[in-house]
Order: C-alpha cells, then structure tokens, then sequence
C-alpha cells in the first residue's frame, strides 16, 4: 500500500491500522494534494491537522476496543443466565 505522502508522526502512531487499505488510500491522497505546495508542510495549520487526525485515529482505536469488549461482556452475560436458567430447573 501506498503510504508514500503520509507524514511519520501518523504512520508512527501504535494506533493507526496499517491494514486499513481504504484509510490509507484517502489519507495518502489528502497529503499528496496538501502537500502539492511544499511550504504548507511548515504552517501551524499543517501540524494542528496531523494531531487531529491522530486524535481521530485513537478515538476510533479506542471505539472499537469498547465495541470488542462490550460484544465480550454480552457473550459472558448470555452464558451466565444459561447457567441460571440450568440451576434454577434444578429446584
């Protein structure tokens, strides 16, 4: 996958989904157009927009966590009243 114009500080970042081919994909094309104009690589506004697409990053990281643990939770919540049910028969 093509990562060529996607700045270090977001392909270092331990959250960012290398294997996320369609995210990569926009955010090389964004950077390439950005970037068309080397002396924006330089301006506050360039930084300001690569924490914020980090932050965007790890709140999606994060998100899905949630929805794994949650899906987990749910899981163990189910076998828990199957159990219930078998033990309350047993009365």
């Amino acid at each position: 996958m093509n990562t060529q114009h996607i700045p270090e500080e977001i392909l270092n970042n331990p959250n960012f989904d290398i294997n996320n081919k369609k995210s990569i994909k926009e955010l090389n094309e964004l950077f390439e157009e950005i970037l068309f104009d080397i002396s924006i690589k330089d301006t506050k506004d360039y930084k300001t927009l690569i924490k914020e697409i980090n932050g965007r990053i790890d709140s999606e990281f994060k998100l899905k966590q949630q929805k794994e643990i949650h899906k987990n939770k749910k899981q163990e919540l189910e076998i828990a009243k199957e159990e219930l049910r078998y033990l309350q028969s047993l009365k």
